[in-house]
């Protein structure tokens, strides 16, 4: 296996954290891949893929329609469904994915990661990551926290 940098692994991460090439329909590592499949719409198994993978995290009915939008049920609907999820949903589907992907990238297993995104973090002033990721803005700050982290700086 080739060696790869911070950034390749986390995509890594996030691709497997969404059901991998098979639920994505094809290989997706470039960032103008994962561009034009976020504006396609991403398949609904990537959707059911991220529920399984990250169930602690996508159970909680009052987080889910901050994270993705969406109710849990209608999650589960969508992960279910034929059709594409749209490009809004794909989008917020993708940034959660990179940030839990670099968790689970410096954990090194899923269950680590989400008792750290719903565990408030003096450095993020009293705050879960998990709920800072419901905003574009908080993702950014949660996933530069954990990205000095991984590089031993102090957060």
């Amino acid at each position: 296996m080739p060696i790869m940098d911070h950034d390749q692994r986390e995509t890594v991460a996030a691709i497997r954290l969404l059901g991998g090439a098979d639920a994505l329909g094809g290989a997706v590592l470039t960032n103008i891949e994962i561009h034009d499949l976020i504006e396609a719409g991403m398949p609904p198994e990537a959707l059911g893929a991220l529920i399984e993978a990250l169930p602690e995290i996508l159970k909680d009915a009052d987080l889910v329609p901050k994270l993705l939008g969406v109710s849990v049920g209608r999650a589960w609907f969508l992960a279910r469904s034929k059709e594409r999820l749209n490009s809004v949903l794909s989008d917020r589907i993708w940034r959660f994915a990179v940030t839990a992907g670099l968790l689970v990238s410096l954990y090194g297993e899923t269950e680590a990661a989400q008792r750290t995104l719903l565990a408030p973090l003096s450095t993020l002033h009293g705050r879960r990551p998990i709920d800072l990721m419901t905003t574009a803005p908080g993702s950014r700050l949660v996933w530069e926290h954990f990205k000095r982290a991984e590089f031993g700086v102090s957060v």
